[in-house]
C-alpha cells in the first residue's frame, strides 16, 4: 500500500470517527455508566495523546531539527510555544466569551461555537502533522493517537450542541465540518510533503511535529487527563488505563 492510500485512509477513519462520536448525542441519553466510561476512556486517550506528543512527534521533530539546525533544540521551543499558543486560544483569547451571541431559545449558545473553534485548530494542527510525516510507524502513532481522541471530542462538541438548543440540521452541519477538520489537515499536509524536497521538506515536516507535539501535551494534560481526574471515581482504572496508552505508545517508538 502506497503513502497516498495510506493518507487517504486515515483521513477516512479519522472523519467517520469524529462523525459517529458528534452525532451520538442524537441518540442517546446521558447516564451516570457512559459518564464513567467516557471518564475512563477519556484517561487512556491522554495517555495515547502524551506518549504520542512527546515520544513520537516531538523526538521526530528533534531528529529533523537535528540535521538542518544542529546544537540549538529548536523542537523544544517550537513544541512550547505551540503548547501557549493552545493555551492563550482556549484560557484569553475566548475565555469569557460563552454568552456572546446567544440566540433565543438556546442555552449559553455562543460556548459551542468556542468549543468548535478551539477542537478544529488542534484538529486542523494535528491532521497537518501526520500528512507530513514520513515514516510509517510515527504515522500510525499518530492516527491512534487522533483516532483515541477525535470520537470523545466530537461527543463532547456533540453533546454541548444538543445542551445549547441547536437543530438537528444545525448540529448535523457543525459535526460533519469539525470531522472534516482533521482530514483536510492530513491531505493538505500530505501534498505538502510531495511538494517540498530535501531539507525544506525536513524543516516544514519538524516545525508541525514541534508544533502538534506541543498541542497535544496541552490537550492530553490540561484538557483530557484533567477532566477524567476531576471526577473522583475509578481512579485507579483510569490511572491504569492512561499508563497503558502512554507505555503503548512507548513500546511503538521501537519500531520508528
Amino acid at each position: 500500500m502506497g503513502t497516498l492510500e495510506v493518507k487517504m485512509g486515515s483521513a477516512a477513519l479519522i472523519f467517520v470517527c469524529g462523525l459517529i462520536g458528534g452525532l451520538l448525542p442524537l441518540r442517546f441519553d446521558e447516564s451516570e455508566r457512559s459518564k464513567r466510561f467516557l471518564a475512563v476512556g477519556n484517561g487512556f486517550a491522554g495517555g495515547i495523546f502524551l506518549g504520542a506528543g512527546l515520544l513520537h512527534m516531538l523526538a521526530d521533530a528533534q531528529e529533523n531539527f537535528t540535521s538542518v539546525l544542529p546544537g540549538y533544540p529548536v523542537a523544544l521551543v517550537i513544541a512550547g510555544g505551540g503548547f501557549l499558543a493552545v493555551l492563550f486560544l482556549e484560557m484569553v483569547a475566548l475565555r469569557g466569551r460563552e454568552d456572546v451571541g446567544s440566540v433565543p431559545g438556546a442555552k449559553n449558545s455562543f460556548y459551542p461555537f468556542l468549543l468548535m473553534i478551539v477542537l478544529s485548530v488542534h484538529s486542523l494542527i494535528a491532521g497537518m502533522a501526520l500528512g507530513l510525516e514520513g515514516s510509517v510507524a510515527a504515522s500510525f502513532a499518530m492516527l491512534v493517537a487522533i483516532v483515541a481522541h477525535k470520537g470523545s471530542a466530537a461527543l463532547a462538541l456533540g453533546v454541548s450542541l444538543k445542551l445549547a438548543g441547536f437543530s438537528r440540521s444545525r448540529m448535523l452541519a457543525m459535526v460533519v465540518l469539525f470531522s472534516c477538520m482533521t482530514p483536510i489537515g492530513v491531505l493538505g499536509g500530505f501534498a505538502f510533503s510531495q511538494a517540498l524536497e530535501g531539507q525544506t521538506a525536513l524543516l516544514v515536516e519538524a516545525i508541525f511535529d514541534a508544533v502538534a507535539a506541543g498541542s497535544f501535551v496541552y490537550v492530553a494534560v490540561l484538557d483530557i487527563i484533567q477532566e477524567a481526574f476531576a471526577e473522583k471515581v475509578d481512579l485507579g482504572m483510569k490511572f491504569t488505563v492512561l499508563s497503558v496508552g502512554f507505555f503503548g505508545m512507548a513500546l511503538l517508538a521501537l519500531w520508528t
